[in-house]
């Protein structure tokens, strides 16, 4: 049974009052939290393309699973970057 609802399904009171509030969302978090859509982010000012923004990386261990570096320039912080990847184990490593 899922928090907020009962054994039939239906909304119990504290779900009725949490999906009362997530019906004055608006925007990307209206339609992730509400509707369930993988949408994109507020206030994008680029996106993504596989041909530009997707390179071979030789920073990450090629003996481990796969991974990925995300890098992200901002105006209060002007440069962040990450990796991660899954190591032997299956477990996530995560370098900054």
């Amino acid at each position: 049974v899922l928090e907020g609802y009962d054994e039939e399904g239906n909304p119990t009171e504290t779900g009725s009052k949490y999906l009362a509030r997530l019906e004055n969302l608006n925007g990307s978090r209206r339609e992730r939290f509400l509707l369930g859509n993988w949408v994109g982010m507020e206030n994008a000012i680029y996106t993504l393309s596989r041909d530009q923004h997707i390179l071979e990386c030789n920073v990450l261990n090629h003996e481990w699973g796969m991974g990925a570096i995300g890098v992200d320039y901002g105006d209060i912080h002007p440069k962040t970057a990450v990796a991660v990847q899954i190591g032997p184990t299956g477990r996530w490593y995560v370098r900054l």
